[in-house]
Formats: structure tokens, sequence, C-alpha cells
């Protein structure tokens, strides 16, 4: 529960780092719930502050790519 963490430095080093944990757990073959847990905390950082909001923007393309081709237009 990192992604919900009160401090701002933890959630901005997690928004940062997203895209390389979902390269570990490589997305595509990743459970439904495990898709979704992605999904929603990458919504969360989107509503957060500007200072990890803009961490997670240049990575949200290359976080999106990583789904399943048939998930991807759902999250767009």
């Amino acid at each position: 529960m990192l992604y919900k963490d009160l401090l701002i430095n933890v959630r901005k080093s997690l928004a940062a780092s997203l895209i390389e944990i979902a390269k570990l757990i490589s997305l595509k073959d990743a459970t439904a719930e495990d898709q979704t847990f992605f999904v929603d905390a990458i919504n969360h950082f989107l509503q957060d502050v500007d200072e990890v909001r803009h961490k997670l923007l240049p990575h949200l393309c290359g976080i999106v790519a990583l789904f399943p081709d048939d998930k991807q237009q759902s999250l767009l």
C-alpha cells in the first residue's frame, strides 16, 4: 500500500519506478487482479499532487505498452 503512503517522497519514488516494477512482474502474464491493481495505482498517482504526477507521466505510455494488447484499449 505504498502508493497511498502519507509521505510524498515515498509516492514520488514509487511513481517514478512504477514502470520498472511493471517490467519485473510482467504485466502481460499477470493475473487480471494484478493488472487491475496497477490501473488503480496509476489512477491514484494521476490524481495526486503535481510532484507525484510529474514523476509518473514520462513513463505512462511505457507502462500501458506492458499490458496485454487486448487490455491497452480499455486503459486509454
